[in-house]
């Protein structure tokens, strides 16, 4: 009886760990890896950042509302020993003047997938550059 109930309490707090360890906490704005100014509008602005992470891989979860906030999230990708993918990023988009927009991306990983995972600010805005210089 005493090892059943070790062995369900150990089951039940493994199980808490793996879900709990799953999840990413959200992004936030104060928390920005990277940010920059762009001399083009919102919505320009807005559109590129949407192409921006899906080119690098990332779902689209939520594309805010005035253009002011989008989230994307890699899916995560297990390995034999590191995982890729889980990231969530937040992109902040804020108008300065009717043709400067100001970027922030933040990331967030995964306690499970950590190694494998990384900050994805400075690509974001990058591809977000190469695509508004087209």
């Amino acid at each position: 009886m005493v090892n059943l109930n070790r062995f369900v309490r150990g089951t039940t707090i493994c199980i808490v760990l793996v879900l709990a360890s799953a999840c990413a906490s959200i992004p936030k704005a104060n928390l920005a890896e990277s940010e920059d100014v762009f001399p083009h509008p919102v919505p320009v602005v807005h559109k590129e950042a949407i192409n921006a992470l899906i080119s690098t891989g990332f779902e689209i979860e939520n594309k805010g509302e005035n253009y002011s906030y989008i989230q994307g999230a890699r899916p995560l990708k297990p390995g034999l020993f590191i995982s890729s993918g889980g990231e969530t990023v937040g992109v902040w988009i804020n108008e300065l003047t009717p043709n400067k927009t100001q970027v922030k991306v933040h990331t967030t990983k995964t306690f499970v997938g950590g190694a494998g995972q990384r900050s994805w600010g400075n690509e974001i805005l990058y591809k977000i550059t190469k695509y508004l210089s087209k």
